[in-house]
């Protein structure tokens, strides 16, 4: 199916518009001059214009301006560059059937969160290629501008992270960048003599592993000084409380089979997939990385603002964009939002933080209005 589906939203019925909507609606009002494009977020696998309503509609009310929300191919199923060259497309529509929109084809802004952030760069990166109107305002909204294997600081925080954990983010690029790993994950286990875990019979089996044993302690450590420091059980007991430390460090408990098979499906998908994507078989391309584009490309982009959350694991990104933006001069900002975490716009109605950082980003959008 070559069709791509849109979602206008409009908090007012404007000349142009009759055609989509009910005959019955009310008289319409003039042409807006502003248009917004929205491209949403959920890690290229996920998500629709419609399950980002819950701030779109608050955005629609208070920037009284028309959005056109795209619902790009998914991956797996339709992996890298199909939802950048839809997206694309779409843009282009919107600039050729104005009269459709209650757009008057002044004002145009690209706005994107996450997945969706790189996607509406995307739309930037190939107006200026083909050399079409480029938007008058880029807004990223916690985007990645490095869909590549690359641990940041920042990028850290996805080993603890709730909602962007490294198996999710790893798996988002991986179906992205059309990596085919599950084939393979089934010959890790094999590999790790840990496929026929659950077929083992408990309480028969010889195949039980203790703490304790893990540990190998040396009689002796010799040191730059030649002296030699002699480490046993009997003065480790000296120098550590023992009743200090954590009941379950105390035990000498065994781990079962069931135990240890639930530490590999924790861990070990996440990394045999991480080893997966350091064999570089992601593509090094400006349009699934845009902080890779050229100077030249870089230096033509319109007016951008960044926004990201400080408890983000990518923060980073927006940053390291921004620097790239900076030494080209192009006019840009970044707002770091205190208290919040990725997604945040898609929790507005549960959280008070997440409300007013909400709420920032619209004044940020406003600002680019005319």
């Amino acid at each position: 199916n070559d069709t791509v589906r849109i979602r206008i939203l409009s908090g007012e019925v404007r000349q142009g518009m009759l055609d989509t909507i009910s005959p019955n609606s009310a008289a319409p009002i003039g042409l807006s001059k502003n248009l917004i494009l929205h491209v949403h977020g959920g890690g290229f696998i996920a998500h629709s214009s419609k399950s980002h309503e819950i701030y779109l509609k608050p955005w629609c009310k208070e920037l009284k301006v028309p959005i056109v929300s795209i619902d790009y191919s998914l991956a797996p199923e339709h992996v890298f560059p199909r939802a950048s060259e839809e997206c694309f497309y779409v843009y282009a529509w919107c600039l050729l059937n104005k009269n459709l929109l209650g757009w008057s084809g002044e004002n145009i802004i690209c706005v994107g969160d996450s997945a969706g952030g790189v996607l509406a760069t995307n739309i930037v990166q190939r107006a200026i290629v083909n050399q079409i109107r480029i938007p008058d305002a880029l807004v990223p909204i916690y985007s990645p501008f490095l869909l590549t294997y690359s641990l940041s600081p920042s990028r850290l925080l996805s080993v603890m992270d709730p909602l962007l954990n490294l198996g999710i983010l790893w798996r988002c690029l991986a179906a992205y960048s059309g990596i085919d790993f599950k084939a393979e994950t089934e010959r890790y286990k094999i590999m790790l003599n840990l496929g026929e875990i659950k077929k083992i019979d408990e309480k028969n089996s010889n195949v039980r592993f203790s703490k304790s044993e893990s540990i190998d302690l040396p009689d002796e450590v010799k040191i730059g000084s030649q002296e030699k420091v002699k480490i046993s059980l009997e003065n480790l007991d000296n120098r550590i409380d023992l009743a200090d430390v954590q009941p379950e460090f105390q035990s000498d408990k065994l781990l079962t089979n069931e135990e240890l098979l639930s530490y590999y499906e924790l861990m070990g998908d996440a990394i045999f997939l991480i080893d997966k994507l350091r064999s570089n078989r992601v593509p090094y391309d400006h349009y699934m990385s845009p902080i890779l584009s050229t100077d030249d490309m870089l230096s033509k982009f319109p007016k951008t603002f960044l926004i990201s959350a400080c408890l983000d694991p990518l923060h980073d990104d927006s940053i390291e964009f921004k620097r790239r933006l900076n030494r080209l001069h192009v006019p840009n900002g970044l707002e770091v939002i205190e208290g919040v975490h990725h997604g945040f716009l898609n929790f507005v109605q549960i959280s008070k933080e997440c409300r007013k950082a909400s709420k920032l980003v619209t004044s940020r959008i406003k600002s680019y209005l005319i």
